[in-house]
């Protein structure tokens, strides 16, 4: 395509936008935006590059992979060596997994996934990770990967039709985006909500489903552009109208905005009023082509690669937001840092003399060598080195806060997990079904660890389901196979009346209320007294427990403040959904916080400073004993 001048000043507004968001300044809360803007832009450039090349009869997929590939890697392979030698010297074991999981995820084009099944985007500790940022470009990756060849077909198989095929994609996409965490179907299918992503409204903002409609806004837009006659319409009105909804989203829009949805329209169709009217001659919006915007557009990919590690690394080093002064120092190094890499990584190897096919071969390379150092640097034996490294930096009283953190505890874990508890004939003893996911292994393993306590008075049994088969359990005419073994096994259990009380312990989400109910309405037939348990969720517990390590001067009480502030706030929030469920079936409630936690103070750890948690909410051997003693008091009041 032929350079059009005002589209860098766009990246540069995008980019601008993006770096303020990531800085934490609650101004520009919904600079964000900035990747919308990125991703209509490269929806519409690309089209235009493949559609003249189908044109001429000059189109090679080789070709098209070969240069996205020469403009794209080498500058995140830089990224990414830079990440991880910093990350050694700054970051904590746990903190340098999580950043070989992000660097190896964004390695084979899938950083997307990874992110929108293990952080929240909007967090202050996702802002901590150096390659956070790298989602939007698996994303876009994706595309690049996938369009040329949908595009490909349809061009010589229904050309007159392609803007209506794009359309329909862009609709489905656009539908997903907005209804794919929430669609509700009636019978027969038994009335349940339909989950396209595991956290709804959350998962829609990192995968291609619910954002390829914005890259296909763009494509539709130049298909369109080279369709229709210009509009007598002012251009300069419409190109006012853009560069305000643009400006409107950045006011609109901050991290508790469900988005993406209809409304990403908004900044979507502002981006394409800009891209397709902007004034080429005098206008007062002519800023975009001044010379500072188009300096920051043309170094923009760059820019977008260093600003977020230089910010993680800041929060890191000195475990704290970022002050003014110091955002500014940061975006000049990143300024600095971008050109450099824009000089002599992205124009050398963009302009180099490699053919396709050399070019793909070097790629996949490139690749396994990456992914061959990741996988060491994963290993056993240099993660054991590393953490002994870090150890050696915490003062020896609070060392057992995080030793043997991973390993041993885990290990425990895994015992709880292959615990089967059975059932007797003493009719002396109370009996007790615990039902549920991996939380109820927390229980299994505190009983295990307080045999002495319950052996007397209880005896229990422990049943792993899916929740999602709970709809199947009164009525199984459309029962899948992968719910069969499942729903027999609560039948087989609960037709037997034979339990005293049954505690429900799954790890709560946003569709779990209305599948629980299900499972509610199947238990109300027996003789059973049945508890709900809101489970205890902490957030990056091992983050939280390196860095209360690492200072010598925390006394206990400023532990507990610490580690308090982990709940999970969403979690809290499930827990409150799940307390109105129980009381509206009249059952009984049982938020295990109020194990844990007093007054908002969260005790975590014992008089050794052993830490309850191995992750977020699965218990280590002493949480194990700290919790079989609440619960035995829990069941001795209860009788």
């Amino acid at each position: 395509m032929n350079y059009i001048k005002h589209l860098d000043g766009l990246r540069a507004i995008a980019v601008i936008f993006v770096i303020l968001f990531h800085s934490g300044i609650e101004l520009f809360s919904g600079g964000f935006i900035g990747v919308d803007i990125f991703f209509v832009l490269s929806g519409y450039l690309i089209t235009g590059i493949i559609f003249k090349k189908l044109e001429s009869n000059s189109f090679s997929f080789y070709d098209f992979y070969a240069k996205r590939i020469k403009r794209l890697i080498p500058p995140v392979i830089i990224i990414k060596i830079f990440s991880l030698v910093v990350g050694y010297y700054l970051m904590n074991p746990y903190q340098f997994l999580i950043l070989i999981d992000q660097a190896f995820y964004s390695t084979i084009l899938l950083s997307n996934f990874y992110l929108s099944n293990n952080s929240d985007y909007f967090s202050l500790s996702t802002f901590e990770n150096p390659l956070m940022h790298t989602w939007s470009l698996s994303l876009e990756e994706q595309f690049y990967l996938i369009f040329p060849i949908i595009f490909f077909i349809i061009y010589y198989k229904f050309k007159n039709r392609i803007v209506l095929f794009l359309s329909l994609f862009l609709l489905i996409s656009l539908f997903m985006a907005q209804f794919g965490g929430n669609l509700t179907f009636e019978k027969p299918f038994i009335e349940y909500k339909l989950y396209f992503f595991n956290q709804p409204g959350f998962a829609s903002y990192f995968l291609p489903i619910g954002r390829f409609f914005e890259f296909l806004f763009g494509s539709v837009s130049y298909l369109l552009t080279t369709k229709l006659k210009k509009i007598t319409f002012s251009h300069k009105a419409l190109s006012y109208i853009g560069i305000f909804l643009i400006f409107l989203s950045l006011i609109l829009y901050d991290g508790n905005s469900n988005f993406p949805n209809f409304l990403t329209l908004i900044p979507i169709i502002g981006t394409i009023l800009i891209i397709v009217y902007y004034p080429e001659k005098n206008s007062y919006i002519n800023f975009l082509t001044l010379k500072p915007f188009i300096f920051i557009g043309t170094i923009s990919y760059s820019l977008y690669l260093w600003h977020q590690p230089l910010f993680a690394f800041y929060r890191i080093k000195f475990n704290s937001e970022i002050p003014i002064l110091a955002i500014c120092i940061i975006i000049f190094i990143s300024f600095i840092f971008s050109y450099l890499s824009h000089k002599y990584v992205e124009t050398k190897f963009r302009k180099s003399n490699f053919n396709s096919k050399k070019t793909i071969f070097i790629f996949f390379i490139s690749v396994l060598i990456f992914i061959s150092i990741l996988f060491f640097l994963k290993s056993n034996n240099f993660q054991e080195k590393f953490k002994l490294k870090f150890q050696n930096k915490i003062p020896l009283k609070n060392i057992n806060l995080v030793i043997d953190l991973d390993k041993n505890i885990k290990r425990f874990r895994n015992i709880s997990l292959t615990m089967e508890l059975q059932l007797s004939e003493n009719l002396n003893k109370e009996k007790i079904l615990i039902l549920g996911d991996s939380m109820s292994t927390n229980w299994i393993g505190a009983i295990n660890q307080n045999k002495d306590l319950f052996e007397l008075d209880y005896e229990f049994k422990n049943l792993i389901l899916d929740e999602n088969c709970f709809k199947f359990l009164k009525n199984t005419t459309y029962l899948s196979k992968s719910c069969a073994g499942y729903v027999e096994n609560i039948q087989n259990e609960l037709l037997l009346n034979q339990y005293d009380k049954v505690f429900v312990l799954l790890r709560w989400s946003e569709k779990s209320k209305l599948t629980l109910q299900y499972l509610l309405d199947y238990l109300k037939n027996f003789d059973t007294k049945i508890y709900l348990i809101g489970n205890a969720k902490f957030n990056n517990f091992q983050k939280m427990a390196y860095k209360i390590a690492l200072n010598s001067t925390m006394n206990n009480q400023e532990m507990t403040k610490e580690f308090s502030k982990s709940k999970d706030k969403r979690n809290i929030f499930f827990n409150y959904e799940i307390k109105k469920l129980a009381s509206k079936n009249k059952i009984n409630y049982i938020d295990e916080y109020d194990f844990y936690c007093e007054d908002n103070l969260c005790k975590l750890y014992d008089s050794e400073l052993n830490p309850f948690l191995w992750d977020e909410d699965h218990l280590t051997e002493y949480g194990s004993k700290f919790l079989g003693t609440k619960l035995f008091k829990l069941l001795q009041f209860d009788n």
